[in-house]
């Protein structure tokens, strides 16, 4: 292969990739990739699995996912790079950031983190960890060669096929080295696992690192082999992140690891990444150089002549009857019905089990309001314990809503995504819960109401909705974090002060919604009397700035959206108590989209404004009430079909699945957003009073209303291929 540095991500158009339909099925979600999701596929020609990587095409994230299809493209015949088959472009409706479709080597055996978690005691064989290093180091010598560092090397980015082989995956976030001179000084990768010179880029500008980066992951990811887990992983990635570049470097616990292997873990983790030895220098160390060889191991570059029985002779015997059990059962999986199914991941450091079940939904019908079922039927419905719902086969298949073990003793009011944490706000501050560890929670506002947030991560805010007066407030994400560590204040936290700033002098605010579209982040504020527009205005300002007005509006907006409208025309959306209305950005002209006659003027209560997909932002689904009807944005009725819920939902959401789902004091339903149909009932035990919270990729937040014993958090898992 030649040593030649990788073109551009330039020369990759996005926009010129096929579309995926027809050529490939998705099956279920098997991981979580830096900028996407991955899913078990099935090739439709041929009938082979594959591994496709969902990812959302948005302008801030083109160039990393540019730059991981080329580094597939050009490194991944290497027998350690997990093959790359193509690229596919399926296009969403404007305003809506496309997806990309990475389809991949399907490597059956799961990661290096499943095996851990499968051996006894969490712990694997010495023998069995040498050959998996091995094995990646000899990835990462064939990067390194190429001058591409990987970044964000873990136990969970390096998978094994069926045949035992071992896989580098996940290239989102590697570096290409000649573009900085051999260095980097670029902050990424996963906090436990980060080196020390890598975190240390955060906080000096002038820091740099090269591929010796990527063997002190190594380095921790054999730690992971050999004690399940790793160092500092008791703490929160925050706090790992302060620690990894102040404490000494971590060792092997155990005493009974061989003085070889220790001595390996010792020169992958020299804290002086000048002094840490190279890829070529670990390769001969005699921890790896010591393990047994073959001719079909030689070569560096992947040849489909090899036997897999070649292969595993250079595997320890535990871990190629685990290959051969898992191959064996991954191949019946295979054969199952191509019928949606709900998932069976879910995440792990949970309470128990909440008081809610799933009943099955009734039988399809022609109409969506035909389809609607009270909880008392679909009890009855579901009396016989082996019935499968829609595909789903009964029991523990069937995904269980969790919640969180903590009681709020005020009221929960909203919730967002912060990283993988839940910040939470309530009548008396702002709360972040800590989903890595056992649902910790920390308090970063206090004795300030927050009824609304949102997050914008690459911004470094959280928009709010808060205080006495229902002000806008922007708090800064790097000075949240400042005090949940209780660190030093860096520069960055110096400068800004008070850590917020009030979006304009807005008072009186109901409610607000961040809409994004391709490079523009507007927020769209209702208030008593008008509706404001504001748009991101990036450095040097780094803040929401005004866009435009609406005043004198003769419905005061509850609920307020943007669209789209085939990417030329702008057109605010607002619901009131009498209904949902439309106002054009370029006429100012006002239109009532939809006025429900069935309900008094003043007791309309409009729940959300769904933009349906591939419709250039043009149609709508609006659910007000107990009830959802389908017009497009110039008030024109689009069906005859009216969506009635089973009871009145104190709260409805869209969500990502492609569908929409509504909180009532008796069920949870959930139903397709193109069609209306029921797609599935979880039913209460008892009689209780939800709200939706929030929600990213297949987890779905939300709480219960205060009572005596307060209120706290359930989520439940979806996935967006299923139903």
């Amino acid at each position: 292969m030649s040593g030649q540095p990788p073109a551009s991500s330039d020369d990759l158009d996005l926009a010129s990739l096929r579309e995926p339909h027809g050529l490939f099925d998705l099956i279920e979600v098997v991981g979580h990739g830096t900028y996407g999701q991955v899913y078990k596929g099935r090739n439709r020609q041929n009938g082979k699995l594959v591994a496709i990587k969902v990812m959302a095409v948005s302008r801030d994230d083109e160039e990393e996912i540019k730059l991981e299809i080329n580094v597939l493209k050009k490194f991944s015949n290497h027998r350690n790079i997990a093959t790359y088959y193509g690229a596919f472009v399926r296009k969403m409706p404007a305003g809506k950031d496309d997806h990309l479709w990475l389809v991949m080597e399907f490597c059956g055996a799961g990661s290096i983190t499943d095996l851990v978690k499968s051996a006894k005691g969490q712990s694997l064989k010495e023998e069995w960890i040498a050959y998996l290093c091995r094995e990646i180091l000899r990835g990462l010598k064939h990067l390194h060669d190429n001058k591409v560092i990987h970044r964000d090397i873990k136990g969970q980015n390096v998978l094994l096929t069926d045949d035992a082989e071992v896989k580098l995956v996940d290239f989102g976030v590697s570096a290409q080295l000649d573009k900085t001179v051999g260095r980097r000084n670029t902050f990424i990768g996963t906090p436990y696992w980060m080196s020390p010179e890598v975190i240390v880029c955060e906080e000096n500008a002038d820091a740099t690192y090269d591929n010796r980066s990527d063997l002190w992951s190594l380095g921790i990811t054999a730690i992971e082999m050999a004690e399940g887990r790793p160092p500092l992983c008791e703490l929160h990635p925050m706090r790992a992140l302060f620690l990894i570049p102040r404490n000494p470097p971590p060792k092997l616990h155990s005493r009974k690891w061989s003085s070889r292997f220790q001595s390996f873990v010792e020169q992958s983790l020299i804290k002086n990444y000048r002094q840490r030895p190279f890829t070529d220098a670990l390769l001969t160390h005699p921890f790896i150089k010591n393990m047994p060889s073959s001719s079909s191991s030689s070569s560096s570059e992947y040849s489909a002549g090899s036997t897999t029985d070649s292969r595993l002779l250079l595997l320890p015997e535990p871990l190629y009857r685990l290959s051969r059990r898992r191959n064996r059962r991954l191949s019946s999986l295979s054969n199952i019905s191509k019928r949606p199914r709900l998932p069976r991941r879910l995440l792990q450091q949970l309470a128990p089990r909440s008081q809610i079940e799933l009943r099955p939904p009734p039988p399809p019908s022609t109409s969506a309001s035909s389809q609607v079922q009270t909880p008392s039927a679909a009890q009855a419905a579901s009396s016989a314990p082996s019935e499968a719902v829609q595909g789903i086969p009964a029991g523990d298949d069937v995904p269980q809503i969790r919640k969180y073990r903590k009681r709020f003793s005020s009221e929960i009011h909203c919730a967002a995504m912060w990283g993988v944490n839940l910040l939470i706000g309530t009548d008396t501050g702002l709360n972040l819960l800590d989903r890595h560890g056992q649902g910790k929670v920390y308090q970063l506002v206090s004795r300030r109401k927050f009824l609304q947030i949102f997050v914008l991560e690459r911004q470094n805010i959280v928009v709010t909705l808060s205080g006495n007066k229902n002000r806008l407030r922007v708090y800064y994400l790097s000075w949240l974090m400042a005090k949940f560590l209780k660190s030093e204040p860096t520069p960055e936290t110096k400068a800004l002060r008070q850590g917020w700033v009030n979006v304009g002098d807005l008072r009186g605010v109901v409610s607000f919604k961040v809409v994004r579209y391709e490079r523009i982040k507007f927020l769209v504020i209702a208030l008593k009397d008008s509706i404001e527009l504001y748009a991101w205005a990036p450095k040097p300002n780094n803040q929401f700035m005004a866009f435009k007005s609406f005043t004198g509006l003769p419905y005061t907006p509850i609920t307020v959206d943007l669209t789209f409208e085939n990417d030329t025309k702008m057109k605010v959306l607002y619901g009131s108590n009498c209904g949902f209305h439309a106002i054009d950005l370029d006429s100012n002209a006002y239109l009532d989209v939809f006025v429900p006659s069935s309900v008094d003027p003043g007791d309309v209560k409009p729940h959300a404004i769904v933009i349906l997909p591939d419709s250039q932002g043009r149609h709508l689904l609006l659910l007000y009430n107990n009830e959802g009807v389908y017009y497009d944005t110039n008030g024109r009725r689009l069906k005859d079909v009216v969506v009635h819920w089973a009871e009145p939902p104190s709260s409805v959401a869209y969500i990502s699945t492609g569908q929409f789902m509504g909180w009532g004091n008796k069920a949870i339903e959930i139903r397709a957003v193109d069609t209306g149909q029921l797609d599935g009932v979880f039913m209460h035990r008892r009689e209780q009073k939800l709200k939706f919270l929030c929600e990213k990729s297949d987890k779905v937040f939300f709480t219960s209303a205060k009572s005596g014993n307060g209120s706290q958090v359930y989520f439940m898992t979806l996935s967006k291929c299923n139903w």
